[in-house]
């Protein structure tokens, strides 16, 4: 790559390319003015990438993402040394030196604080055990330090339960005393933990009272009605976007409680939630046909579930008059004590006879 061309080049992912020491050195001897820095595949590199290469590209650079790197201490100081306009970092499936360090020695929160990050993701659903517990603890170490937060993103890993509720608790534990860890956060996307409950997320939503979008994905159905009336009562001049995945403990009273509460929402998603059709009938025309365009159902077999509402499907629902849904909470109880059944048809929530389309 000659440099006349590398000044043209703002944004950089080779895809699944293998980085090496030798690759970065030579490409960021040629792209200083690279703003978006991909690597998906850093298994080959070491400290002297973030050391030595990394600095000469450090000046423009605003998003940083990292899969499958080896990260150190040495490596975070040198990101938070030189990275100052950093805005953007994600670590997807990092892992520590070889061998692992023991998980007490994690990441010091003060290396960041120079870059002023305001995304940061954190995937851990294909670590490897062995590196579990240094990641979850250099994270919480690492999010310490990242007080401009606005966006927060952390998926967990389905074999290894309890990061999802270690991380969020340390985060409302410090903010006892304070109003806020992330007081300018408004975007937060947890998954891919299934011991995750509602105590945490309602504290850390009491925490953080600024959010507009709340995404909550393969959670399992610890998640319930509880987390969904405290997003009624501290979010309802917010909440712009909701999605809940893959969970059987919401009910469809309570999910349009929170609609009718929070006038700004103009965006959910319940897919694989097992809510029917006929908890929203004013969505619907005879025959079940969509009244808007924007009511997204699934249909499995003989059974309409709901999907997505859009704009105009949530104002229908918040013009309409109030309507009895107390068989709601029995047919929760009846899809139960069935889940297993359902699991075994591709994870939707299928039950109750009453969503049958004739």
């Amino acid at each position: 790559m000659s440099s006349s061309v590398g000044h043209y080049i703002r944004h950089l992912d080779l895809g699944e390319m293998m980085w090496s020491d030798s690759m970065v050195g030579l490409l960021t001897q040629h792209v200083h003015g690279l703003k978006a820095f991909y690597i998906r595949n850093g298994e080959c590199m070491t400290d002297l990438s973030f050391c030595s290469s990394l600095p000469r590209i450090a000046t423009n650079l605003t998003t940083l993402h990292l899969e499958q790197c080896y990260i150190t201490q040495n490596a975070i100081s040198a990101i938070g040394q030189h990275c100052h306009p950093l805005k953007n970092l994600a670590l997807i499936n990092c892992k520590p030196s070889s061998p692992p360090p023991p998980a007490a020695i994690v990441l010091s929160p003060p290396f960041l604080m120079h870059a002023r990050v305001e995304q940061f993701t954190l995937d851990a659903s294909k670590t490897d055990a062995v590196h579990i517990a240094w990641m979850e603890a250099s994270a919480a170490a690492l999010l310490a330090g990242l007080p401009w937060l606005t966006h927060l993103t952390v998926f967990g890993h389905p074999g290894f339960s309890g990061v999802l509720n270690r991380l969020l608790l340390t985060a409302t534990t410090a903010t006892a005393t304070a109003s806020s860890r992330w007081p300018h956060l408004t975007h937060l996307t947890l998954g891919y933990d299934n011991s995750l409950d509602d105590a945490p997320l309602i504290a850390f939503v009491h925490a953080h009272p600024h959010l507009i979008d709340v995404r909550l994905c393969h959670l399992g159905d610890n998640i319930t009605d509880a987390t969904l009336d405290v997003m009624a009562v501290v979010l309802p001049d917010t909440l712009t976007h909701l999605v809940v995945t893959h969970t059987h403990g919401l009910t469809a009273p309570r999910l349009r409680h929170l609609i009718g509460a929070c006038p700004l929402l103009a965006f959910v998603s319940i897919e694989a939630c097992g809510l029917f059709w006929y908890d929203f009938p004013e969505l619907f025309l005879a025959g079940c046909r969509r009244r808007v365009d924007d009511t997204i159902v699934d249909r499995c077999g003989p059974f309409l579930f709901m999907e997505q509402l859009g704009p105009k499907s949530l104002q229908w629902i918040r013009r309409a008059p109030p309507i009895a849904l107390d068989n709601t909470k029995s047919n929760n109880s009846s899809r139960r004590s069935t889940r297993s059944s359902r699991r075994g048809g591709g994870g939707r929530g299928r039950g109750s006879g009453r969503g049958h389309i004739g």
